[in-house]
């Protein structure tokens, strides 16, 4: 209507330019967002690990975790920037829901409420002993969000299986590398190809970053104000880092026939690399 109405003008989308300007956080907004991840990972590896147990459904592990988040600060509301992605508390996927086909834009399937409302946990999915459960749930207070994936093991830590360990440790081991190498002047886009070469070269490639069609072509994002900020660690992302920005870093891997494992966390860039403000943990949780 507007375009019609002044037809002599023409008019560029200012989304772009915005995102940019976005990702660069002032020391107010990075204060708001280190108390964010505080609760953050005080609610996923300290507090609620105590209230769940494998023979619960993930809707009861989802609404479990809500009252958890709630109880933190949790403002009840995350939002996504791009047109049509939508997110409600975050995935709760036990077991093979790791690598449900999923229509989200991560790397991490679930199962969800029902195929209208995929979004949370799913009722009839109980997380059984032996079964990795993640839990890829944002925080979000005064309008800024961090995120992080909690991978939990429902049993003992020996009965981890050793082809669950190491995607773990390998997925901890990228995302180490990212922070360290995340700093002002580097591109994005090289950090990705070095990481996407490593897990072919270590024999990851399969389900690194999802499985099938939920495979997906970037390493982490920025964020903020929205989940999914400018910009993507992937490919054709060539504007250099700078101090101040936010990324969520989230290698993951999917073990077919079982479910996903690794890690997401938020990370700040300094000039000697990105600090995690999500807590400085980063195993799997066992639980029995």
């Amino acid at each position: 209507m507007l375009a019609a109405r002044l037809s002599a003008q023409r008019f560029v989308s200012g989304d772009l330019a915005l995102a940019i300007a976005q990702s660069l956080k002032s020391e107010w907004e990075l204060e708001v967002m280190r108390l964010c991840g505080e609760r953050h990972h005080l609610g996923l590896y300290e507090i609620l690990p105590k209230l769940i147990k494998p023979g619960m459904s993930e809707r009861e592990i989802a609404h479990l975790a809500w009252g958890v988040f709630f109880e933190l600060g949790h403002q009840g509301i995350m939002r996504m920037s791009n047109f049509g992605e939508e997110a409600f508390l975050g995935h709760i996927s036990a077991g093979d829901s790791g690598n449900y086909p999923s229509s989200f834009n991560g790397p991490l399937g679930l199962r969800g409420e029902h195929p209208a409302a995929p979004v949370m946990g799913y009722a009839g999915k109980i997380w059984h002993l032996g079964e990795p459960l993640a839990l890829d749930i944002g925080f979000m207070l005064e309008g800024y969000h961090t995120d992080k994936t909690q991978a939990y093991w429902a049993g003992k830590a020996g009965s981890i299986p050793a082809e669950v360990a190491s995607a773990h440790s390998f997925c901890v081991d990228v995302q180490a590398w990212l922070a360290e190498n995340l700093r002002p002047g580097a591109l994005v886009s090289e950090l990705y190809a070095h990481c996407a070469d490593w897990a072919v070269k270590a024999g990851f490639a399969e389900g690194f970053m999802g499985l099938g069609e939920n495979k997906v072509p970037f390493l982490g994002h920025g964020i903020g104000l929205a989940i999914d900020g400018w910009p993507a660690i992937a490919k054709g992302f060539d504007r250099p880092v700078e101090k101040g920005m936010v990324f969520a870093l989230e290698p993951k891997h999917g073990i077919p026939g079982l479910g996903m494992v690794g890690v997401e966390n938020t990370f700040e860039v300094t000039d000697v690399g990105a600090v995690c403000i999500t807590g400085d943990r980063y195993d799997m949780v066992c639980v029995e």
